[in-house]
Formats: structure tokens, sequence, C-alpha cells
């Protein structure tokens, strides 16, 4: 017989007509001579490989079909050849014949033809299973129905209304809620534009509905709750929002709610892809090459597939044949009468011959996107089916709620910027919405999650495959629809101001185009980071905007030229960092603005590509022109710099002190209207979002606009840099003594903090010895952890008494570390063993001077030796050693609630004698080597200097003023005398 293979898992194209071995019958089963089959979104999954069939199950596709019995086996009763059946099964429909258990078989409807009856098994026995049987609809409940216009849903109200129930869907248009009033709801709601559980609450007379049938999962599962009146059963068919989720169990128990899934036998269950059927089934007919054959295709077609671990869902595939069998049975009982009587019908779209089951395919995975049909003015932006993407590996695929408008789209368009090779041919370069797969090697997101992505193409559609590495959660505090317009100008800002251009704390950052969708960003993050910020644009009112997003200058360049304002500003200097999008025309300008060791990254050039440059100001004041674009860059750096984003700039974002800019919403059909807008330039320009509900005509475009608050005192002491802040806004007079410790602690916090990353950024932007700059960086950090220790330890807030002791142990761990790195460090420079303690002969013998308090313990001079040095080296690791210790007992002891004041002492007094001997030992090698170590002086002096001075300031915070001055006070005198030597 002939029959569709799937020849390896792929797309569409993979199936192909062969010749095959025509089935077997066995003695419990019928031969059935297919004429038509239904396509369900689970045969699309078995072709990509997986959805396997079920064990013994046939391999070709196919999970309903209708024809003729052409056999029946020896233990079949009831049937007979010639009978006009129709048949739900494990596989095997997209074939001239198919072997099917007799259980599994129904009669055709009265009034129903062949060809349609092959798609209703599935459905009517997937409504019948979960609605009627488990959650036990009865005549006069109500009934809502989520994803109406599906074919659970159509099928759903025809057969519910039948039953006597009063019915309620929802749907994400009008269209389709038009259908479902066709089809006999009595309620339909607008999911996009209403909230279901008022209009629920309100239809009812605030009692809820009986029995809901969901195929939405975790996003749902509360609002569903809050829904459903004293006795309500939620049947769950679907996850398409998730499949974790908390739940308010005080909603279950007062109005005595049930929750369920349909169940099966997980013997059965041969993968974690489960179907959740809500579209309308699709025929194919298989008496190929006859011109009466036909593939059906549903009205209104929207399925969705989910991964999940969760072994119960409403698929009926992997039940056995005896639980189908009963499912089958109930079904004729019940409601092959109501289709027979006309209340229920089948929905039928388009039909296909077999051989062009692939054709069949392409069209159940069509998406809506906007392609350019030819490089041009906006009206070539046209909304047209395409196929949907098919996702990698290592991508995941978006189900496209919002995508953003940049200025790359418009060159797109216009044909100067097409996409990388193997990207979307579709404009649209960052986009929000929930992920709908993910590909075998993905593991941190899974199907419901909420994201934002940064795109190569092809956010201006339903769907779109990403990268794994480039998809970003929303942050909290953003709307999916916002979080669109944050990736692009996220990566494009923190990519080059920071990252390459290496904008820091109190340099000054000059913005062209401050009113952009980069522009309203880059001011706010710069901000955030402690820069000032200057910016250019071309009107009051935009300037008005800059100024309130927080912009210290704000110039109009059309009355003003921008590099005389930005000389008086900075007294003649210039700007630290300029990021440019106009090219040509400012080149000259801007260097001419630009500060000694000024940077100018530019990342646009609406002004053209060709200027006239004189390089001497560039050897003058030793200036830098960095350019790059987002797009080009491949996966891995793109992935790099949106983990960076992710690290550095979503924390802001979720504080509020960085928020997105939206100003206008389009449809996607009018994605040409958006594009005019932002190419008159009338308006902000902003990024443009586009929201999308089920069908792609509601998606929606927005450009958006918001205020951001004027930053406080408060966040100008916790943001990088400007500790004079502090001196000029603050009234000491009204504070008592605590509350200016706690102030001054967090100016040292602060003040650390700055420090540290200027000492930081020297480092890692100019990386010459490895060896050294790790271990410099590691000693670097000891301020800011001693500073923030010290901080937390002067709160006095819930739990901050914990959280101190946390801080503590890893403090005083990173010490032990930290001693550690550096003596390692200096005995590989000297090339010693540190485990076998030989001394070189060359510097056998040389004299080691012990000042007091060491001279109580040791002579004043003694000769280096293997013993000597082996001292050196246990007065250093005994610190290693014993402060961890020491830590991990005091914070045991306390949570023991055994740490008397005598024993606080102790540990203390032992500490403070361990650090100041590892010092000590520390600077006395030093010493003895100091010709060796002479071309690594800075770091050993880094390390007995600044490193002194933070271990005994802290350490005087922690103990007794007088104990700790005089302890401590010694060792810095002995030190610095030795330092001196």
């Amino acid at each position: 017989m002939k029959a569709i293979v799937i020849t390896t898992g792929g797309g569409p194209e993979v199936l192909q007509l062969q010749q095959v071995e025509d089935p077997e019958l066995k003695d419990d089963e019928v031969l059935i001579k297919v004429e038509a089959t239904a396509l369900n979104r689970a045969d699309t999954l078995q072709r990509k490989g997986s959805y396997p069939p079920p064990k013994g199950a046939s391999p070709y596709p196919g999970l309903e079909c209708s024809g003729t019995i052409q056999a029946v086996g020896k233990n079949v009763l009831g049937w007979r050849v010639g009978d006009q059946v129709c048949a739900l099964l494990s596989g095997g429909g997209y074939a001239e014949k198919v072997a099917v258990p007799a259980g599994q078989v129904l009669p055709i409807p009265l009034g129903v033809s062949l060809k349609e009856a092959a798609g209703l098994p599935e459905v009517a026995c997937t409504v019948w299973s979960t609605v009627f049987m488990m959650s036990r609809l009865s005549a006069g409940e109500t009934f809502l129905v989520h994803g109406g216009s599906s074919g659970i849903g159509t099928f759903a109200i025809q057969i519910a209304k039948s039953k006597g129930a009063t019915v309620f869907v929802t749907a994400g248009n009008e269209e389709k809620l038009a259908f479902c009033k066709s089809l006999g709801a009595d309620l339909c709601i607008n999911y996009k534009t209403e909230d279901f559980v008022a209009r629920v609450k309100e239809e009812t007379g605030g009692m809820g509905v009986d029995v809901i049938l969901d195929c939405i999962g975790a996003a749902y599962l509360q609002r569903n709750l809050d829904s459903l009146n004293f006795d309500g059963r939620l049947c769950i068919i679907g996850l398409q929002g998730g499949a974790v989720t908390e739940i308010k169990l005080n909603t279950l128990f007062p109005k005595r709610l049930t929750v369920q899934g349909s169940s099966q036998h997980e013997e059965h269950i041969t993968e974690h892809y489960i179907v959740y059927k809500y579209s309308q089934a699709t025929y194919i007919s298989t008496d190929a090459p006859t011109s009466h054959q036909a593939f059906a295709f549903p009205k209104l077609k929207h399925s969705h597939i989910l991964k999940t671990a969760a072994k119960n869902g409403a698929a009926l595939r992997p039940r056995n044949p005896e639980n189908k069998a009963m499912v089958v049975n109930e079904v004729e009982k019940n409601v092959w009468p109501e289709i027979v009587a006309g209340k229920v019908k089948p929905i039928i779209y388009k039909s296909f011959p077999l051989s062009e089951a692939g054709e069949a395919h392409k069209l159940m995975e069509m998406m809506k996107a906007v392609v350019i049909t030819s490089p041009g003015d906006p009206e070539v932006l046209q909304l047209q089916e395409v196929q949907e993407p098919e996702i990698k590996d290592d991508e995941v695929l978006i189900k496209t709620e919002a995508a953003a408008l940049n200025r790359g789209d418009i060159y797109q368009r216009q044909g100067f910027y097409p996409p990388p090779e193997g990207a979307s041919t579709f404009p649209g370069l960052e986009c929000s919405g929930i992920i709908e797969a993910v590909g075998e090697n993905v593991s941190r997101w899974k199907v419901g999650d909420k994201v934002c992505a940064l795109l190569s193409g092809g956010g201006y559609a339903e769907k779109v495959a990403v990268p794994a590495g480039q998809v970003l959660p929303v942050p909290s505090g953003v709307s999916l629809s916002d979080a669109a317009s944050l990736p692009e100008v996220a990566c494009t800002v923190w990519s080059t101001v920071f990252t390459m251009s290496r904008l820091c704390p109190g340099e000054t950052l000059l913005i062209h185009g401050g009113c952009s969708g980069i522009g309203t960003f880059a001011i706010q993050i710069a901000k955030f980071k402690g820069a000032k910020v200057f910016v250019t644009a071309g009107d009051e009112r935009k300037l008005a905007f800059c100024n309130d997003l927080g912009a210290d200058l704000c110039i109009n360049y059309r009355t003003e030229d921008f590099v005389v304002r930005v000389k008086e500003e900075t007294e003649g200097k210039g700007v630290d960092v300029i990021l440019d999008c106009v090219g040509a025309a400012y080149l000259q300008r801007n260097l001419d603005c630009l500060n000694v060791d000024g940077r100018l990254f530019i990342i646009g050039s609406i002004s053209g590509f060709v200027a006239e440059l004189n390089i001497a100001a560039m050897f003058a004041k030793r200036l830098s022109i960095q350019a790059a674009a987002l797009r080009t860059r491949n996966v891995e750096e793109k992935a790099s710099i949106v983990k960076e984003v992710e690290k550095n700039v979503w924390p802001a974002i979720m504080s509020g002190k960085v928020k997105p800019v939206v100003h206008q919403r389009f449809p996607l059909g009018e994605a040409a209207e958006a594009h005019r807008l932002m190419e008159t330039n009338s308006g902000f320009i902003q990024p443009l979002s586009q929201t999308s509900c089920t069908s792609a005509a509601s998606l929606d475009f927005e450009i958006a606009i918001s205020q951001l608050p004027l930053r406080d005192f408060a966040h100008q002491i916790c943001a990088w840099g400007f500790p004079h802040l502090l001196v000029k806004t603050m009234d000491f007079s009204h504070l008592n003594r605590g509350q200016m410790t706690l102030m001054g602690s967090a100016f040292c916090v602060v003040l650390s903090l700055h420090f540290t990353l200027q000492l930081v950024s020297q480092h890692l932007f100019y990386w010459k010895n490895p060896k050294e700059q790790k271990a410099i960086l590691v000693i670097i950090l000891m301020a800011p952890i001693y500073a923030a220790v010290s901080f937390v330890g002067l709160l006095d807030i819930r739990g901050s008494k914990a959280f101190f002791m946390f801080l503590e142990s890893v403090k005083e761990c990173y010490e032990a570390f930290v001693i550690a790195k550096f003596m390692a460090l200096m005995y590989s420079y000297l090339n010693i063993s540190i485990s076998k303690n030989i001394v070189p002969d060359e510097i056998k013998g040389r004299e080691i001077h012990h000042s007091f308090p060491m001279t109580l313990f040791q002579p004043r001079t003694v000769r280096l030796n293997h013993h000597t040095l082996k001292l050196l080296k246990y007065w250093t690791w005994q610190f290693v050693v014993i402060r961890p210790v020491c830590s991990i007992l005091m914070i045991t002891l306390q949570l023991l609630q055994f740490y008397p004041s005598w024993l606080s002492w102790t540990f203390t007094i032992i500490l403070n004698v361990s650090v100041s001997l590892a010092l000590y030992s520390l600077v006395a090698f030093y010493h003895v080597f100091a010709k060796e170590l002479e071309p690594h002086k800075p770091l050993a002096k880094f390390l007995c200097i600044k490193g002194i001075v933070f271990f005994c300031f802290w350490q005087v915070n922690r103990t007794s003023f007088f104990f700790s001055l005089f302890l401590e006070g010694s060792l810095v005198f002995t030190l610095i005398r030795s330092m001196k030597n």
C-alpha cells in the first residue's frame, strides 16, 4: 500500500509517499481502507522526531481516520466488511490502510460525510472524557472554555450547549469571539482587553462557573480558581502558560474546589511530550490520485505542544486500548446522538491529497509575519502567512508578545542592512513573549517562561527562534510587552559605552540623539552608574524629556553649537565619552569635544559614512574612535553581552532606576505606519514594540514614553561615585551618634567601592601581567568586603544579624585566601618550593632583623636558613588555617546560643594575634628578599601598605579602642619601621 513515511526527523519535506507493506491484522482488530485522516499537531511533532508512537503502534503519522472496513479479526464482533467507520488511532492514519483495535472504531454519524467524520474521534473523545466523565458537567451548570475558537473549544461549546449548560468562552480577537458566538456560546470574553475573572463574576452574580476547561496551565491557575463556584471543577488539558506555579489553598477549601488532569497509564507514556489539542482537525484523504480525494483543514487552527515532566495530561494516544475503548463507547452513546441530531457539527477548512501531506503540515505550521516584499518605502511591508521557524538544539521558540522598532529595521526595509547569513529575513531585532518550545541542549529555559530576547531578525512575526544565550528574563516590575523595548538598547549601550569605551563613575558622557531609544536608555543607565550626562536633541520638547530622565545638560543642536556648550560646561576640557549616531557630519566636531584620553563611539551614520579627519588632535589628546554593530556579532559574542547586561543592567531596571520608554502602539498589520512615524522624526524616536494575541491580526506595536522619577539622595549615596554629595547635601546637626556612625560607614562603603572600581578597571582593561594582576584583583576586593561587612554589622533591621554572621564568615575566609594567594605568588617569584622550604645558596645566610614586639620571642638578628624560612612560612600559614576555623566555630557556637563574652574576647585576641603575626611575617619576607622582589615592588608595596591599612582599620572597629590601639598600633609602628629599612 502507499503511506506517508517520515524519512528522518525534520521539516515537512521529510514526509514522503512511499510503497510499504500492508499492516498485519490481529484477532481483535479491524482493517480499514482509509478515506481521510485528520492532521493534528502531534503529527507535526512526530515528524520532527520528538513524539514517537507508542510501542507496537504504526510508525506512520495520523491519530484518527475514516474509511471502510476491509477485513475483521477472528475475535471481532459487531463489525463487518464494508462498514463505513471512523476510528481513534495510535498512529497509521497517513496510509491507504490501517489496523485498529475494534473497541476504538465508531460508526459514521448520520448526516456526516465519510470524509468529515475523520475529524471527530480525537476531539470528541478528549472533550467527553475530560468535561463530562471527569468533571461531570451537568445541565444547568455554567461552563468556561479557554481557547474557545480552538478545535477542543469549538467542539466543547457545541456539546455543552446540547447538554443544557451555559457556556462562557475566552479568545484573543473579535473574529474568533464572533465565531464562538455563532456556535452558541453565551458569553464571549476577549482576554486581551478584559479580565475574565471580573466578567465571569459579573455575569454569574458573583458566584462563578461550575466547570472550567483550561489549556493554559500555571499562568491561569489561581485566576481559574477565583472564577469557580462552590464545588467547582477545573480540568487542565494543557500547559501553554507553564507547569509550575503557587496556589492559595484557602481558595480550595472554603469552596470545595477540585483541580483535575486527565489520567493515563504511566507505563504507556514513552515521552514527556504531551499533546494538548485545541485546534480543529485537518483531514487527509488517501485514495490519491483521484480528483475527489481531499485533505481538509480546520477553519480556525491553533494548537500547542508543551514539553513537561508531568505524566498527566489530556493526550489520548498514550492510553492503553482498554481505556480508549471505554472512552469511545461513552462517546458513541452520549455524543453521537447529538451529532446525528445536528446539534454538534464537524468544522472543516481545506483539503489536500495524501501526496501533499507536507503542504498540509506547512499550512498547520504557518504563522503571520511582516514581509519586506522588495526594498523601498514603508508600503513594502506586508503582513503575510509564512512558515513557522524550526528551532535548533541550542535555541528556544518564542511566541511573540511584542517586538521593538529600531532604526536598523528601516535600513533593512530600504535594502541597506541585510540580515546576517542564516538569520530570519523578517525585520525585528528584539522581542518579548512566552517560550513555546526549547531545544534539546537548552537547560535554563522552559516552556511557559516569560522572556525578552536579542534577535538577528524575525521579531515582526508571531513566533521566532532564538539562541538560548540571547534570551533574558522579563525584569520584575516591567510588563511583558514593555520588555520588548529593552534587549537591543540595553545590549547596545552596555557593550559600547561601558564595555568598550569604559565609562567610569565621575566621567562625562555626551549622547547625540538623546531622545532616541538608545539615547533615553543611555541617559538612565549612565546616571545610575554615576556619570555626568550631556545630550543633544532637535527641539525643546525632546530636551525637556531628556532632562526629566536625568540629563545634566540638554543642548538644542538646531540653535546652539554643541562644541561650544560642551567646552563651556567642562571649563574647556571636554567630555570623556561620546555616543554618536550621526556619523560623518559630526566626526571632527566630536573630536573637538573630547577630553584628554577621550573615547568616541559611533553606532550610526545618519549623515553618511565619509568624512575628512584632522588626526592631529588625536595625537595630542590620545583620542580613540570606535565603531561597532550589534547585529553582525556572532552568537557567542551576543550571548556574552546578554549575560553582562543581565548581571549589570537588569538590577537597575528591577530597582526602578532605569525604565523602558514607550510612546505609541500599532497593530502588526500597520507596521508601515510605525516606520513612517520613525522616519518623519515627528514624535519621540523610541522603541516600537508589538503586542501579539492568538492571531497575528491582533499583534500590536507600541512606541512607549514614560518618565523616570528624579533620583533621591538615597540613590545617590548607593550609586557609583560622587561621594562629595554627602557633604554638600546632608545636614548633620539633627543626627545622633549612632546615625552619624551609620552614615559614616555608608560613606566608607561608597568610597571603597569607588576606589575599588577604579583599581579593578585599570587592571581589567590593561591586562599585561596576568599572574600579578589576578593577585592584585584578589587583594583589591578586600576593601569593599570589609566595608560592606562593617556597614551591615551596624544595621539594626530584621534579618541583619543573621546576614552579618554570614558575611563575617565569608570575609574571614577571604582574608585567609588573600594571604595564601600572595604568599604563593611571592614564592613563585623566588622559585622556592612552598612544601620543601629549600633555600637557594645565593640567598642563604641573609640577615633578618626583628623589631618589637617580636624581639620578645626572637633574637633581634637571625640568619636565613632552612629553619628560619620554614618559621616565616608557618607564621603566615597559621592564619590561613586559624581564620576560617575560628569563624566556623564562632558561628556554630552563636547558633547554639553558647557564646559568652569571655569566649568572644578569646576569639578576638586569637584572631588579632594571628593576623598580626601573618602580616608581620609577610613584611619580613619582603624585606629579606627585597632585591629579588624589586621587579614586583608595586604588588608587594600594595599589600604591605593597603592591606595593613584595611586589616588594621577594620580590626580596630571590631575590638575595644584602647586594646586595639595597643595591639595594632605596635604592629603598624613595627611594619612602617621595617618598610623604611
